[in-house]
């Protein structure tokens, strides 16, 4: 029976939507296909490993891998919804080396068709094959700026069929990590560093394998550039795997173009009841911050308000009291004032300011 393997990487706030992306291959796999899926995470519970467990079946098999025991001891940089998972991938042909091709998805995609289809590629030339990424005049801007590449064939690493050998012996995973340390600080740390290394040693995939819908009904400069506007449509029309790639994930944001997708997937799955709950239990938290936020502000202004009135009316209190009286007089006048409503901790003027009203008479 011909095997496909296929990874996944994912920590604890993700694990439920991994399930669904893995729910969605489970629902077109072929039954003459061995699908085995690697999860590879260092910190999942166990509760999310059985429901992964009783996804497997005949021609299903379900691997959770720490993958403690592979990675380096490094500070992994993150930035935006990019958590160190994203390096995992990297090292897929290190874990995984009985395999000749590994397919790898993020765990915000799901499955429309057969991914053996996509599988049986023949990338024996090239260290990956990946979809083209989208361009807008922004990401364009950063492309060829900051990573002095050609934007034309940048590609978007949330989908990659990876050439285990080749991948291993071109070092990949170290000259990835290279870059990072050579360059200031990525958006896209994982996919600008892939897209350097392996430049030129690339298969382009059709846009179908790697939908990503958040570029829909952009505009400004967010707005997919003309050149890849045909390529950007044919793909919508006939699209295989849909990447829910921009920081707006259906689960937090139903409405988002094709979100009702995700929803119909994971409807089918055990996984739904905890993923509505976490969302409003999200959403409860967020709520509460902000309505914290909304009372320190409130809180913060009405005392500074408070301050100000009532050091005012102290000043006032203590000039007429103290006017037109002698200098003994008026020091014993204000000690008095102070040991009665406290304020000496309160008057923030200096000694000297102090030392001349009291002589002078004039006002603070």
């Amino acid at each position: 029976m011909q095997e496909i393997p296929i990874v996944l990487a994912t920590n604890n706030a993700y694990a439920l939507y991994a399930y669904v992306t893995v729910s969605s291959i489970m629902e077109f796999a072929n039954c003459n296909i061995l699908y085995s899926i690697y999860i590879f995470t260092d910190q999942i519970k166990n509760h999310y490993k059985d429901m992964f467990t009783r996804l497997i079946h005949e021609n299903f098999s379900v691997t959770i891998i720490d993958v403690n025991e592979y990675i380096e001891k490094r500070d992994y940089y993150t930035c935006l919804h990019f958590s160190k998972e994203m390096y995992y991938r990297l090292y897929i042909p290190l874990i995984l080396p009985q395999y000749e091709k590994v397919l790898y998805m993020d765990c915000d995609m799901i499955a429309c068709e057969d991914v053996s289809k996509l599988y049986s590629i023949n990338i024996s030339e090239y260290l990956v094959a990946a979809v083209k990424n989208p361009i807008n005049n922004y990401n364009r801007n950063y492309i060829e700026n900051t990573l002095n590449f050609n934007y034309y064939n940048y590609f978007n690493s949330g989908l990659l069929l990876i050439n285990c050998k080749k991948f291993e012996d071109f070092h990949v995973r170290e000259k990835c990590f290279k870059e990072l340390e050579n360059r200031e600080k990525l958006l896209y740390p994982d996919q600008d560093t892939l897209n350097i290394v392996c430049e030129n040693r690339t298969l382009i995939l059709d846009g179908i394998w790697n939908f990503q819908q958040h570029h829909k009904n952009k505009t400004g400069e967010f707005q997919v550039l003309s050149e890849f506007e045909k390529e950007y449509s044919l793909s919508e029309k006939n699209f295989k795997i849909i990447h829910f790639s921009g920081g707006d994930k259906p689960w937090n944001i139903p409405s988002i173009p094709y979100g009702y997708i995700f929803w119909n997937y994971a409807r089918k799955t055990e996984a739904y009841e905890e993923i509505i709950y976490s969302c409003l239990q999200n959403k409860i938290e967020q709520r509460s911050i902000s309505t914290q936020q909304d009372m320190r502000t409130v809180l913060h202004d009405e005392i500074e308000q408070r301050s100000i009135s009532i050091q005012q009316d102290m000043r006032t209190v203590l000039h007429n009291e103290l006017l037109g009286t002698g200098l003994k007089r008026k020091i014993k006048i204000f000690i008095e004032i102070c040991k009665r409503d406290g304020i000496l901790k309160a008057l923030k003027h200096t000694y000297h300011k102090f030392k001349c009203w009291l002589v002078k008479g004039d006002k603070l």
